[in-house]
């Protein structure tokens, strides 16, 4: 009996979740509208530079939009707007703007990056690293401090480093391999091309500190 009380609870629990996501029950409007703006709150705190480049009135809408269009998946507001830069593509009044989505994309490996755990022994790279490539010269950059010039187009990664973001060129080849390590565990191997570059990236301190140690296997 007990068990099916908590099961009838959960599954009452979802439903409410649910419809306060999706708005359409009129009984949870309230807690729908709260939702919402608590959900624009936190996408303003991940895409800063949105608010500094479109003016508040115009980010304030697009990321309404957003929110209306694709429901929040996960309770943590602050895990959300991954599919963000692909949504901004679909616009056809931003047609115009195509480095949008390439500054929606910097925010958000800002915002992981930030996010990330201090340690992760089981992948091959440091859970901070990020790394991104613009097509466009993108302007109004921010650091957490104040905002300066963007770097140019071109393969980066982004790292944090005390109480700093910091951004690094990076070439094409080294670009590719950190994406092929990324969805790798210690107990797999990279490949050959990917394996020369351990070396330069464990001179960069990009790999974890389990990685490190084990570079030398592999030269």
């Amino acid at each position: 009996m007990l068990k099916n009380c908590f099961s009838d609870l959960e599954g009452w629990q979802s439903e409410m979740a649910a419809a306060i996501r999706l708005g359409e029950d009129p009984g949870y409007a309230i807690y729908h509208r709260t939702q919402r703006y608590n959900r624009l709150d936190a996408l303003k705190q991940i895409f800063p530079a949105l608010e500094k480049i479109m003016g508040e009135q115009a980010a304030t809408g697009m990321l309404l939009a957003y929110c209306d269009a694709n429901p929040a998946q996960q309770a943590n507001l602050m895990n959300q707007g991954s599919d963000l830069p692909a949504w901004v593509t679909t616009l056809p009044e931003l047609g115009e703007f195509g480095w949008l989505a390439d500054l929606v994309r910097w925010d958000l490996a800002m915002h992981h990056a930030w996010l990330a755990d201090d340690i992760n022994p089981a992948g091959w790279l440091r859970p901070d690293l990020q790394w991104i490539d613009s097509a466009w010269d993108l302007r109004g950059w921010q650091d957490q401090a104040s905002l300066t010039q963007l770097p140019t187009h071109g393969y980066w990664v982004l790292a944090r480093q005390g109480d700093n973001i910091t951004a690094e060129p990076v070439e094409q080849l080294h670009h590719a391999s950190l994406g092929r390590l990324q969805p790798l565990t210690m107990d797999q191997v990279p490949e050959p091309e990917d394996q020369i570059n351990l070396a330069y990236f464990a001179g960069k301190r990009w790999l974890s500190a389990a990685a490190i140690n084990q570079v030398s296997a592999f030269l």
